[in-house]
């Protein structure tokens, strides 16, 4: 009797994987990349402007791990954490003003 109940729970299990499976398939029909949010977000020019901030910050968050020695800092206590956290962002900056005043973009 137990194995029997066992295999029905499968049953039941796969069954309610397949309709889920169908569900997310035809969420994302005809999807090409991009983003898979739908217009009714896309189409508002806030969400243009938000996604220049985004990439904005991203990139100043980016270059702190990568360059600026965020991704482990060597540095123990709020203070000193606080400090190298500033140092790394002003570099940055200044790296930025540099290269917006020499025409490039960052």
């Amino acid at each position: 009797m137990r194995a029997k109940s066992r295999r029905s729970e499968r049953q039941r299990h796969r069954q309610a994987a397949e309709t889920l499976r169908e569900r997310v398939e035809v969420m994302n029909e005809g999807r090409r990349g991009g983003s898979a949010l739908d217009q009714r977000t896309t189409r508002h020019p806030g969400y243009a402007v938000s996604q220049r901030k985004r990439k904005l910050v991203e990139t100043t968050f980016g270059w702190t791990k990568q360059y600026g020695g965020m991704r482990r800092p060597m540095v123990r206590g709020l203070e000193r954490m606080s400090a190298a956290v500033n140092f790394a962002a002003t570099v940055f900056n200044l790296l930025r003003m540099r290269n917006l005043s020499a025409g490039a973009v960052v």
